[in-house]
């Protein structure tokens, strides 16, 4: 696992960590991601904005995204993780929020003798207000892939 820059023993303590104010947006996805590495989905979905809660809860509906064929089931038990940094933005809509997006990637074999493959998602996050206080929250989690830019306008009449 390649979480980037965390302090030796810091990840043993990410599965018990709440959704705080004092976490980074860069430590919530690499709680999020070291979750999934474990196994851990209920993890994950408590980061997950209240938005992104309504969209894809409840938990047992969120669970189901990671199973197979799923397109994200590959961060489940994944081997290996990376999130590379993160990029800044500031939306222009009406709350000017504030919004962080990263991407990670996920690194699996499907057996001993296949070499790894790998899936990227971009991970978009933002200040939400939950129980305790305002916190970075995971807004969506997108597959970036070749798959996800085809649109069929190049396929002649």
């Amino acid at each position: 696992m390649a979480a980037g820059s965390t302090r030796p023993g810091q990840i043993s303590h990410t599965l018990s960590v709440q959704p705080s104010p004092k976490l980074t947006p860069r430590e919530v996805v690499i709680t999020q991601a070291y979750a999934l590495h474990c196994g851990r989905v209920d993890v994950c979905f408590r980061f997950a904005s209240p938005l992104n809660k309504l969209m894809t809860g409840p938990f047992e509906r969120f669970a189901r995204l990671f199973e197979a064929p799923s397109r994200y089931s590959a961060m489940l038990g994944c081997e290996r993780f990376f999130v590379e940094e993160d990029r800044l933005e500031c939306s222009r809509n009406l709350r000017r929020d504030l919004r962080q997006t990263f991407v990670v990637t996920f690194w699996n074999s499907e057996s001993p003798r296949s070499s790894s493959t790998s899936q990227s998602y971009m991970w978009e996050l933002s200040l939400s207000k939950v129980d305790s206080g305002e916190c970075w929250c995971t807004d969506s989690v997108v597959p970036i892939d070749m798959e996800s830019f085809w649109d069929g306008s190049l396929l002649e009449d």
